[in-house]
């Protein structure tokens, strides 16, 4: 699986799923559990938006011309707290192209 995150595509994927500027944040060093340091892209957002904002960040990979990386790109999402309203979303070994 070799998937680049444009911040370009979230950030239109989290505006599509309604997700105001405030209410997330990029993180472009993210170590999950079981990554042993590694790093990746992820995205902290409100817990309630995780499939809204899944799905649209999928349609921007479709609309993109990069159909072919939508399955890899919701096989591998993965999840952890942050904070007590919100969910960290990310890829192990996916980085953001900036």
């Amino acid at each position: 699986m070799i998937i680049t995150l444009d911040r370009q595509d979230v950030t239109t994927a989290l505006d599509a799923a309604g997700i105001d500027e405030e209410d997330y944040s990029l993180r472009y060093a993210y170590s999950g559990r079981g990554m042993y340091g590694s790093a990746c892209a992820a995205v902290d957002i409100p817990s309630g938006k995780f499939a809204t904002f899944v799905t649209a960040l999928a349609l921007q990979f479709a609309q993109g011309g990069r159909d072919d990386q939508v399955l890899d790109l919701a096989e591998h999402v993965r999840t952890d707290t942050a904070g007590r309203d919100g969910i960290t979303v990310y890829w192990p070994e996916v980085t953001f192209a900036d």
